[in-house]
C-alpha cells in the first residue's frame, strides 16, 4: 500500500474525509510492453508540443491520458519497480489537468520507488509535486475554495518520508498548508504550520506576515 492510501486508510478509519475511490482499471500487460507504450508517449507529446494554445495542449492530453492509464495502474498494483518513463510522464499529465488525486497517488508512489523526472524537466518528483500542487492550491485560495485533503496528504507525506528537498521546499509546502488552514479558521494548527516552515527555512521562510496575522487571531479573547 502506498502512502497516499495510508494516509487515507488512517483518515477514513478517524471519520475526517469521506473518499471516493479512484476509478479501477483492469489491464493485463507486463513489462514486454513498455516498449509500445514509450513509442505511443512520443507520438503524443509531439502531439502536445505541435499546439501553442496551453488548453489545446490540455485537451490533447485529457484525450490521450485514457491510452495510459490501465498500463500505469497495472505497473503501480502489480508491485514491480524498473524505470518506468510511461508512468512517470502520466503522473505529470494527471497533475497537468488537473486530476489532482489520481496524479498525487502515482507521484507518491513514484517517489517511493526511486523513480525519476523526464531530461526535460530539471526538477526531481518530489520538487516538482510540491511545486504544481503549490499553484493549483494557491489558485483555489483565489477563489476562497479548499485544497484539502490533498494538501494535508502531500504535507504528511513529505514528513513521513522526511523527503530531501530544499528548505524553500520545505516552507512552500507549510506556508500554503497554514494559510488554507486560515481560511479554515484552523488558527493553532495553522500556527503551527508557519513554525515548522521556519524551522525548515530559518532564513526564507517568508511567513513573517502570515505568522503575525496568526498570531493576531490566537491573542484575541474567546467567548
Amino acid at each position: 500500500m502506498n502512502r497516499l492510501k495510508r494516509i487515507k486508510a488512517e483518515q477514513i478509519e478517524n471519520g475526517t474525509v469521506d473518499y471516493t475511490a479512484l476509478p479501477k482499471q483492469s489491464a493485463a500487460i507486463n513489462l514486454k510492453d513498455l516498449a509500445h507504450y514509450q513509442e505511443a508517449l512520443k507520438v503524443d507529446l509531439g502531439k502536445v508540443a505541435g499546439q501553442r494554445d496551453l488548453a489545446d495542449k490540455t485537451r490533447i492530453k485529457q484525450s490521450v491520458l485514457p491510452t495510459y492509464l490501465a498500463f500505469v495502474q497495472d505497473f503501480v498494483e502489480s508491485g514491480d519497480n524498473y524505470p518506468n518513463t510511461v508512468a512517470v510522464q502520466i503522473m505529470v499529465w494527471l497533475l497537468d489537468v488537473g486530476e489532482i488525486e489520481h496524479g498525487l497517488s502515482l507521484a507518491l508512489h513514484l517517489i517511493e520507488q526511486g523513480q525519476r523526472m523526464p531530461d526535460k524537466i530539471k526538477r526531481d518528483i518530489p520538487t516538482f509535486l510540491v511545486d504544481e500542487l503549490y499553484e493549483w492550491a494557491s489558485a483555489l485560495l483565489k477563489e476562497d475554495q479548499g485544497a484539502n485533503p490533498y494538501f494535508e496528504t502531500l504535507v504528511q507525506a513529505m514528513e513521513q518520508g522526511d523527503w530531501d528537498v530544499h528548505p524553500l521546499i520545505w516552507s512552500k509546502a507549510y506556508s500554503m498548508l497554514s494559510k488554507h488552514q486560515v481560511r479554515n479558521k484552523d488558527y493553532p494548527e495553522a500556527h503551527e504550520s508557519v513554525l515548522k516552515a521556519e524551522q525548515r527555512n530559518p532564513e526564507k521562510a517568508g511567513v513573517k506576515g502570515l505568522k503575525a496575522e496568526i498570531e493576531k487571531h490566537l491573542s484575541k479573547p474567546t467567548d
